[in-house]
C-alpha cells in the first residue's frame, strides 16, 4: 500500500495564504506544459478547487501534407466552434506515478482541512 509522502513527490506548494493554498502538480513526462496549477479555497458555500492546465490544439487532425496548413485550418475550425456554440471541447493529460496520485489526493484532503480550519477560527 502506498502512503502519502511529506514532502510529496511531484506536488509543489507554491503559496500558502492560510485561507487559500496554491500548488503545482508536475507531469512525470517532464514537459512543463502538462503540469497542473491548483488552488484550494474554502468558504461558506463549500470547497472550491480551481485547477488550470495549458492545453494544445490538435492541429494534426486536419489531414493535409503541409503542417502549417493543418495548423491554420484547425484554428479556423476551433474559432468557428467558439463563435457558433460558445464552447470548445478539449482534453489535457498529466502523467503521474502511483506515488504522485496518492500525494495529489492527500494534498487535496490536507489542504482542504487546513484551509477550512483556518476559516472556522477566523470567522467564529
Amino acid at each position: 500500500m502506498i502512503e502519502p509522502q511529506k514532502p510529496a513527490e511531484g506536488i509543489l506548494l507554491q503559496r500558502d495564504f492560510a485561507d487559500s493554498k496554491f500548488y503545482k502538480i508536475v507531469c512525470s513526462c517532464g514537459c512543463a506544459d502538462d503540469d497542473i496549477s491548483l488552488n484550494i479555497d474554502v468558504d461558506e458555500s463549500g470547497v472550491t478547487i480551481h485547477h488550470w492546465v495549458k492545453v494544445k490544439t490538435a492541429w494534426w487532425e486536419t489531414p493535409t501534407r503541409y503542417t502549417w496548413l493543418n495548423g491554420l485550418l484547425h484554428r479556423i475550425k476551433m474559432t468557428y466552434r467558439i463563435w457558433i456554440s460558445g464552447y470548445l471541447e478539449y482534453e489535457a493529460y498529466t502523467v503521474m506515478t502511483p506515488q504522485q496520485v496518492i500525494n495529489y489526493a492527500d494534498t487535496l484532503k490536507t489542504a482542504t482541512n487546513e484551509v477550512a480550519e483556518f476559516r472556522n477560527k477566523r470567522y467564529n
